[in-house]
């Protein structure tokens, strides 16, 4: 920010906040700094989760064993339990199933059945 700010800036300590040292922070090129982003410090009424959007209050399943919901800290991710592991494959594709461990480590045998089941399916 102080080199963005500042046309008489050109070296800048890395963490500005503390004061030059040669050892453990000392100046740089403001060129060499990392860009600033500022859209984490936005103030907003949703949450950004794996580029999905959720409302602020809302829920969201992010993979297929995995649901958020958008608080006011900040998005809050938990597994979900799945009862019948056959269900997923109705609703998601088996790469994404396979992607999510969480599903992997819930449904292990049920995949595994899944995948026998398509490769017999395959060789008729």
């Amino acid at each position: 920010m102080i080199c963005e700010s500042s046309e008489y800036a050109h070296r800048i300590q890395p963490n500005a906040f503390l004061l030059p040292d040669e050892l453990v922070n000392a100046p740089i090129k403001c060129s060499e700094l990392p860009a600033t982003n500022l859209y984490e410090w936005l103030d907003r009424n949703f949450c950004v989760v794996d580029q999905r959007v959720i409302n602020m209050g809302k829920n969201r399943r992010i993979t297929p064993c995995v649901t958020c919901t958008c608080t006011a800290e900040g998005p809050e991710c938990h597994s979900i339990t799945i009862e019948r592991c056959e269900e997923l494959f109705e609703d998601y594709l088996l790469n994404e199933i396979k992607k999510d461990t969480v599903c992997v480590i819930q449904c292990a045998r049920a995949i595994h059945e899944y995948e026998k089941r398509a490769e017999s399916r395959r060789r008729k």
